[in-house]
């Protein structure tokens, strides 16, 4: 295993000392990055159960309960975000775990998963765990980078990256707040591998930064109309 690649499936990543995500205010960003677009989601969440993959410091989670959720619960295997999600939100339902080790009974109505797909290396166990997870009629949403963007070169980062095969690599940017690994995908990747598990992808949302993003980060101004990030809703394929 190359040493990008290690780094982008090692669960406490987020832990490293190179890695200030905390003194970042990363979740700021990601708030105002994802905000427009989920908010559409989540207008259908009221009442419903939903699990988040890579809670972070517990923002969509807090946004899903003020929207109406029954039920709403994260899996983060970061030390970090637990405290920071524990310092913000204080009675949020977190596990510090990882999704391979997460065990429950509980199926739920939604499953969504920001930006940790690209940390996971075993995408097709992982799709298999989660489809009976999902109530009838649930569904599995999924943020991940984009694949061609993600290897752009930008000013004011280094990137390197680890070629893996035609539809995978691993890349390594060192950014403001420190050094992030990931894989990154291609989408068809992933509506393979769903499809193996018995799940369709049924959208390919292409994300660009919204305005509200720019504001907060301005050094992303000359890519407002560039896809960043892809968001992808799989539901089980017999319920379509």
């Amino acid at each position: 295993m190359g040493k990008i690649i290690e780094r982008a499936v090692d669960p406490h990543q987020y832990d490293l000392e190179d890695l200030n995500w905390n003194g970042y205010n990363s979740s700021s960003f990601n708030e105002k990055l994802f905000y427009k677009i989920l908010m559409k989601q989540i207008k259908s969440w009221k009442n419903k159960s939903v699990l988040e993959i890579g809670a972070g410091s517990g923002w969509l989670i807090d946004l899903a309960l003020k929207g109406g959720a029954k039920i709403a619960e994260g899996i983060e295997p970061s030390k970090k975000n637990m405290l920071l999600a524990k310092e913000i939100y204080k009675d949020l339902l977190i596990h510090n775990d990882t999704i391979e080790n997460f065990k429950t009974n509980a199926k739920y109505d939604l499953i969504i998963s920001i930006m940790a797909f690209s940390h996971i290396k075993n995408v097709p166990q992982i799709f298999g765990k989660i489809k009976p997870m999902l109530n009838k009629n649930g569904k599995l949403i999924i943020i991940v980078p984009d694949y061609d963007y993600t290897k752009t070169p930008r000013s004011g980062y280094k990137i390197e990256q680890e070629e893996l095969n035609s539809e995978e690599y691993a890349v390594k940017i060192k950014r403001i707040f420190g050094v992030l690994a990931d894989i990154v995908r291609k989408t068809s990747y992933y509506e393979r591998m769903a499809k193996d598990a018995g799940l369709k992808m049924t959208s390919e949302i292409p994300l660009c930064p919204s305005k509200d993003a720019l504001k907060v980060n301005p050094r992303y101004k000359n890519l407002e109309k560039t896809t960043m990030h892809q968001l992808l809703i799989f539901q089980e394929k017999n319920e379509l």
